[in-house]
């Protein structure tokens, strides 16, 4: 196969092919206009593999909080304080004990970033009972039932994913579980507190996400939390799993013995870095459109 290159009277290269006695001709011009529009995709498509990974690198983060109130209360003191209102900071359920390290003060959401602070120690637990997982309702249809004690139940309560939590020592991880078919779970130790059930995932369903690091802070001030007691708690999981999804959603976490009950509420709402991507390809598109 030989290759003879001229040039034309119009100053277009031509390459002319010549194979088992057949001459094929390319217009250089168009060819090279097709593959400036190919390496124009190819770096969008760049860009938006580059830019999704630095959304996906996530900080604790205290800017939205989407905390809703479990309405629980009572007028009742504990140690002389109103522990019992109607908020969730410096507040546990009623008729349990008052104290910055039972208290679950709020959920925060940035992007697909959920982070949860509390006085509460999430990694290792108060007074012998265990920090449990975070149950989300997809579709607003919750099953509370009266179960209480130390044995786990065949039913999810009506919750639809768990972040099933790991604190095993020197290994803070996390998975995502679809509660779908038979499942287990725990529910709370205490029966006035059925209400937070159920507090840990025990076994079913189908994972979602395997085991991934999850990110958490202790000795956190009440300036950086813009909450009361003196010392905080975080952590943060990624949402993302969720994505698909446009209408409300519900989050709810409390430990072994129910002390205080933990709920969160939000609609999804695409990201500003997603809206700027969809801008990046627009302005891509009708680029190599002009070009036509």
């Amino acid at each position: 196969m030989a290759l003879i290159l001229h040039i034309c009277q119009n100053h277009n290269l031509l390459i002319h092919q010549i194979t088992l006695g057949s001459i094929y001709e390319i217009d250089y011009t168009a060819w090279r206009g097709s593959m400036m529009r190919r390496i124009t995709i190819i770096v969008l498509l760049f860009l938006v593999i580059v830019f999704t990974g630095i959304q996906q690198s996530y900080a604790l983060s205290f800017t939205n909080n989407v905390t809703v109130y479990d309405g629980k209360y009572s007028t009742a003191t504990y140690a002389g304080q109103q522990w019992y209102l109607q908020n969730e900071d410096q507040e546990v359920e009623p008729g349990m004990i008052g104290a910055q390290s039972w208290d679950l003060e709020g959920f925060f959401l940035n992007g697909s970033e959920l982070t949860m602070v509390g006085g509460y120690n999430f990694f290792q637990g108060n007074d012998n009972f265990l920090s449990g997982d975070i149950f989300i309702d997809v579709d607003g249809i919750l099953n509370p039932a009266n179960n209480s004690g130390n044995s786990s139940v065949n039913t999810a309560f009506g919750y639809d994913y768990v972040i099933d939590l790991d604190f095993t020592p020197n290994n803070y991880r996390y998975r995502v579980i679809e509660l779908t078919g038979s499942v287990y779970t725990q529910p709370v130790y205490y029966s006035q507190n059925v209400l937070g059930n159920p507090w840990a995932y025990v076994s079913g369903g189908t994972e979602v996400s395997g085991w991934q690091s999850l990110n958490y802070a202790t000795g956190l001030t009440n300036a950086q939390t813009e909450f009361l007691g003196g010392n905080h708690y975080a952590l943060d999981v990624d949402l993302g799993f969720l994505s698909g999804i446009n209408h409300k959603i519900g989050l709810h976490y409390t430990m072994q013995c129910g002390n205080d009950n933990l709920m969160g509420e939000y609609t999804p709402v695409p990201e500003p870095g997603t809206f700027a991507l969809l801008g990046v390809g627009l302005l891509g598109l009708i680029a190599i459109r002009r070009k036509k």
